[in-house]
């Protein structure tokens, strides 16, 4: 799987951008501001239908262009997959309403028909690398969980959806709990949503626990060879329904499916009451975590923040991996000043691995910090105020 061609329109900073794209190595340099993280997030947009830097989709649209009476981005790109492609095109439109203030919808289109917006997940699939991730290993449980449901939506549609229910099932019983807490709602009221937040809940953590076997198979390979064999990294899962850790294995057992319905149904009675005192689920995935271990201690508590950018980014090679065992396509590798903080040793070491990937697109400040023969295979571009044009290396 790659991508042959990218059109920007109205996009951040980019105005109007039309970039042909190549199988194999792909390098952006330019300096800070100029649109080259920009353009990753594009790409990555139209393969999870989410930004990973927006806070809302207002913030995706370049007001200073725009020339229809609404505002809107669009990105689009021709895919291709073996013979096979497809061209993909996601619109965010604004609509102001009759206060003025300006709401933002995306539509999606696919080979021209009009589709929902979840029927994108899979055209385009996508791994990136970003500065930012290190707080993946060292931040808070909520972007761990977000990790793994990015990387199961890309090639589970049956996860996404009970991912989804849950997510309304959790919102729905919450605003229950807080009648209750007021008087206003008998505890019996609550078994119907009890009977589903354990159903879908159940899912949700037994697939995030074997994707993170999966991963964590690919995780202890890649760090290895990205560190010369000097660390050993590990991934522990910890269900807030059990009461201890659990190593992630591989592939479920019908057997472990039913102890994680039983457990978490256990522990749902047992926080009842708190749950009535607070007014909010207590118990689930939503509460879940993920810890990272570097030589059997903890790396977010323990780890230097270069081992923790090491971490950060054998996570995301290893999600390429996963992802590419799964769905049978090799996703498209987007690596966001990913050479900055490494040392020469690293660097070489992930030269060799990702090129091994279908199609990587990188960012850099400056070329020094890649090595000559490496240069000589990539296509080569610079980025100036959103607008890329390609580099003669000489």
């Amino acid at each position: 799987m790659h991508i042959k061609k990218i059109d920007l329109t109205n996009f951040r900073n980019y105005n109007r951008l039309s970039l042909e794209l190549k199988p194999g190595i792909t390098i952006l340099q330019g300096a800070n501001a100029q649109g080259k993280t920009n353009f990753l997030e594009a790409i990555y947009l139209l393969a999870t239908t989410r930004s990973p830097f927006a806070r809302s989709d207002r913030e995706l649209v370049n007001w200073l262009v725009l020339e229809p009476p609404l505002p809107f981005a669009k990105v689009e790109a021709l895919v291709s997959r073996g013979e096979e492609e497809t061209r993909l095109e996601l619109t965010i439109v604004g609509e102001a309403n009759s206060a003025g203030e300006w709401r933002f919808r995306k539509k999606v289109r696919i080979n021209g028909v009009n589709k929902k917006l979840a029927d994108l997940l899979g055209c385009l699939r996508a791994v990136l690398f970003c500065p930012r991730d290190i707080d993946i290993i060292a931040g808070a449980p909520e972007l761990r969980r977000r990790f793994l449901d990015i990387a199961l939506c890309q090639i589970d549609a049956r996860y996404c959806r009970a991912l989804s229910l849950y997510n309304r099932i959790v919102e729905q019983r919450n605003h229950l709990l807080k009648r209750a807490r007021e008087g206003e709602l008998r505890e019996d009221e609550l078994l119907f949503w009890d009977e589903g937040l354990v159903e879908q809940g159940s899912i949700v953590t037994v697939t995030r626990w074997e994707a993170l076997g999966n991963i964590a198979h690919w995780l202890r390979r890649i760090h290895k060879e990205l560190t010369g064999g000097q660390e050993v990294l590990q991934a522990v899962y910890i269900p807030s329904a059990l009461d201890e850790p659990i190593p992630p294995p591989r592939l479920i057992s019908p057997a472990s499916v039913e102890e994680i319905k039983t457990a978490f149904k256990g522990r749902l009675q047992a926080t009842k009451q708190k749950e009535f005192e607070q007014g909010v689920t207590l118990v689930g995935p939503h509460r879940d975590d993920v810890r990272f271990m570097l030589d059997g201690h903890d790396v977010a508590i323990y780890g230097s923040r270069g081992q923790q950018r090491s971490a950060a980014l054998s996570l995301r090679l290893a999600e390429m991996e996963f992802i590419t065992a799964k769905s049978g396509d090799v996703p498209v590798l987007l690596l966001d000043e990913v050479m900055s903080e490494l040392d020469a040793g690293r660097r070489g070491q992930l030269m060799k691995l990702i090129s091994k990937a279908h199609q990587v697109v990188i960012t850099t400040l400056e070329w020094e910090v890649f090595q000559q023969e490496f240069l000589s295979k990539a296509s080569l571009f610079t980025v100036t105020e959103g607008i890329i044009k390609p580099y003669q290396h000489s």
